[in-house]
C-alpha cells in the first residue's frame, strides 16, 4: 500500500544561523554571546572548522537553498541573528545591512517554494547586553528583545507566516547554559534556585510578550514557543530511580510546557518555590495566559533520551532510614 504525506505537511530542515553563517565582520554585525563561546571538541575528536567561517552560509546560502530544493524541502527553519539586526542590542533603529541580508535569503526561499520559519533569538544575544545588563537576569533586556521582535516582524510579516519566539527557552535557567541562551551569569551570592526562577520568569515573560505583540502585528501569523525535549527514564525499576527521572522531566520540560501552553505554574513548581523560600507572589502571569491563547503551536527539538540513576549508597540509606 502506497502512503504519501499530506501536501500541507511542511517537511524540511533547520539551522542555527549563528552556528552556520560565519561572516561575523560583515554588514556591521555586532558581537554576540555565541562569539564568546569556547568550543571544546568531544573526546577523540578535533575541531573541524572556524566559527568565523562556520558553514559559510552567509556567502553560500543560495547554494545551500538550491540543495534543499533538490532534497524536496518544503520548509526551512532559520534564525535571524539578533546582533546582525541590532549590533549592540539597544539601538532604536535596525541595521539596514542585516535586514537586506535576510531579505535576500527569505526572498530566495520563496522563489524556490520553501516556507521560511523564523526563530527570533537563537543563542545570539548581543554581547553588549550581556556585559552591561547580565542578559535576561535584568528585566530591562526584555524591552530590547521586544524592540528587536517588533522591528523584525514588521519588516518581514508580508513574507513570513511562521514565527518562533525563543529557541530552547527551557535551557535558559540552568547554570551551564544560561550565558549562551539568556546572556546571563549567576552573580556571586545568588543561590541556584533564585537564579533559576529569575531567569525562568524573565525569559518566559519575554517570549509571552513577543507572542502577544506578533499577534497584534500580524493577525494571521502562526506563532510558536520552543523547547528542547530530552526525556529521562529510570535506570532501574525502583521507586527512587523512577521518582528521580520524574523530577528531571518536571524541571526540564513540564513546568515550561505548562506555562507556555496553559499560562500558569505547575503545582510541582509552586511547591518547589515554597520549599526554597522563593517569593513568587508578585509574578505577573497575565501576559503568559494571554500568550497561551495566542500561540498556535509548540516547537520542540529532541537530541536524545537518557536514564536517571540514584547512587546505590543513597538508595540503601533511604531504605535503611
Amino acid at each position: 500500500m502506497k502512503k504519501e504525506l499530506n501536501p500541507s505537511f511542511l517537511w524540511g530542515g533547520a539551522i542555527s544561523n549563528v552556528q552556520a553563517e560565519g561572516g561575523i565582520s560583515e554588514g556591521e554585525r555586532g558581537k554576540n554571546v555565541y562569539d564568546q563561546l569556547q568550543v571544546i571538541p568531544e573526546f577523540g575528536q578535533t575541531s573541524q572548522g572556524d566559527t568565523n567561517i562556520a558553514s559559510n552560509h552567509y556567502f553560500q546560502f543560495k547554494e545551500d537553498i538550491d540543495l534543499m530544493k533538490k532534497m524536496g524541502f518544503r520548509a526551512y527553519r532559520l534564525s535571524i541573528e539578533w546582533s546582525r539586526i541590532h549590533p549592540k542590542g539597544d539601538e532604536e533603529t535596525p541595521n539596514e545591512d542585516g535586514l537586506k541580508y535576510y531579505d535576500k535569503m527569505i526572498n530566495y526561499l520563496l522563489e524556490n517554494n520553501i516556507e521560511p520559519i523564523v526563530s527570533l533569538v537563537h543563542f545570539d544575544m548581543p554581547a553588549f547586553l550581556s556585559k552591561k545588563y547580565n542578559g535576561f537576569l535584568n528585566p530591562k533586556v526584555i524591552s530590547f528583545y521586544l524592540q528587536h521582535v517588533e522591528q523584525v516582524v514588521t519588516h518581514f510579516k508580508d513574507r513570513v507566516t511562521y514565527w518562533i519566539t525563543y529557541n530552547e527557552i527551557n535551557t535558559a535557567p540552568f547554570d551551564n547554559m544560561s550565558y549562551l541562551v539568556a546572556g546571563s551569569k549567576r552573580p556571586n551570592g545568588m543561590n541556584k534556585m533564585q537564579f533559576f526562577h529569575d531567569i525562568f520568569y524573565n525569559t518566559e515573560r519575554a517570549s509571552a510578550l513577543a507572542i502577544n505583540r506578533i499577534r497584534e502585528l500580524s493577525p494571521k501569523a502562526k506563532i510558536s514557543g520552543m523547547i528542547t525535549v530530552n526525556e529521562v527514564h529510570a535506570k532501574r525499576n525502583n521507586s527512587l530511580d523512577r521518582f528521580a527521572a520524574h523530577l528531571k522531566n518536571e524541571f526540564n520540560v513540564t513546568l515550561f510546557g505548562d506555562l507556555m501552553c496553559k499560562g500558569y505554574y505547575s503545582a510541582f513548581y509552586t511547591k518547589f518555590l515554597e520549599l526554597n523560600g522563593i517569593n513568587y507572589s508578585n509574578d505577573d502571569l497575565s501576559v503568559n495566559k494571554k500568550a497561551a491563547k495566542n500561540m498556535d503551536f509548540l516547537s520542540i527539538s529532541c537530541y536524545q533520551t537518557g536514564c536517571k540513576l540514584i547512587p546505590e549508597t543513597t538508595f540503601k540509606r533511604a531504605y535503611n532510614e
